[in-house]
């Protein structure tokens, strides 16, 4: 025996967890519905966030797109993770032999787009952000483990398996992919170019402020690392049993059980990555509001002292 105390869970954090896991089951689980929409409600919510930011990005370009480069831009923020990965580990993404892939978003896409031309107002970022960021904690962990549990298929080389940088790699892939992808092509743009990635074109401010603000332009990159690595570790994956990471989480530092089963990995993984989400979402939309409205206010309190004293 090590002498080290078994880990324990107050009941409030069990019942978290619990809750959350419950909430990731139902969203990756569930058919939108079984004969008309017999898409899982996981790929359509995402289909649906990814078209409000794509439509987001395409407004603010202010470019007049085809419908084929539309369609084809937004696919390819919707997919390049899971293409990428797949590609990077020698399997082939189900969008190369089946159609329903093409159907379960492009229909969600044209729909959510129709919606928003007819009424422009709904698009709005900053309230789905702010309203969505843990469903987007889902969707976005969902992902992440999709594609690390791609190195668990037999066909995948060993070496991958018995790799924690592998596991790293994939899920920045799975978190950012997409997003990083379309940014890299402008693809809400009408002609699209190869430019430098969003996350190497850094931040001009200097000091604590622009090391902040290049951290939260990164999150999606670098926080798909952390989870892919975070569950790896919770489910006992190979490249990590025995490291000095595995030993923080498992009871011993020979033990190779997993510390929490997949889904209980997962709903942990979600309220860490949610929790970097809220930060995110508080940074880029409401920082500056909040303090706007500070400021206002100490302005109006000192107006109205100096008026007082002056009577």
């Amino acid at each position: 025996m090590s002498g080290k105390p078994e880990p324990t869970a107050s009941p409030l954090t069990l019942s978290t967890l619990t809750s959350v896991a419950h909430a990731f089951e139902f969203v990756t689980t569930t058919l939108v519905h079984p004969v008309y929409f017999p898409y899982p409600y996981a790929t359509t919510l995402h289909a649906a966030r990814v078209s409000i930011a794509f439509q987001a990005n395409v407004r603010a370009s202010k470019s007049r797109q085809s419908w084929g480069t539309h369609a084809a831009g937004f696919l390819i923020m919707a997919w390049g993770g899971g293409v990428i990965s797949h590609i990077l580990l020698g399997l082939h993404p189900a969008q190369l032999y089946s159609v329903h892939p093409y159907i379960n978003y492009l229909a969600v896409h044209f729909v959510l787009t129709a919606f928003c031309s007819v009424f422009p107002s709904a698009l709005n970022p900053r309230l789905f952000d702010t309203l969505l960021f843990p469903l987007d904690a889902i969707l976005r962990v969902n992902a992440i483990t999709a594609a690390v549990n791609l190195l668990s298929l037999p066909s995948v080389d060993s070496r991958l398996r018995g790799s924690p940088l592998t596991h790293a790699i994939l899920g920045a892939i799975g978190s950012a992919g997409g997003g990083t992808s379309a940014a890299t092509l402008g693809a809400w743009t009408h002609a699209w170019s190869l430019s430098t990635p969003v996350f190497l074109r850094g931040r001009t401010e200097p000091g604590l402020f622009g090391w902040t603000a290049g951290t939260v332009d990164t999150l999606d990159l670098w926080a798909g690392s952390l989870i892919a690595c975070l569950y790896a570790v919770l489910t006992a994956q190979p490249a990590f049993v025995g490291t000095p990471v595995y030993s923080l989480f498992a009871a011993t530092h020979l033990d190779e059980k997993p510390v929490l089963s997949p889904l209980g990995a997962k709903a942990l993984c979600t309220l860490v990555l949610g929790s970097l989400f809220g930060f995110r979402v508080w940074w880029a939309h409401w920082r500056a509001v909040l303090s706007g409205a500070q400021a206002s206010g100490s302005s109006g309190s000192g107006k109205k002292g100096r008026k007082v004293k002056s009577q």
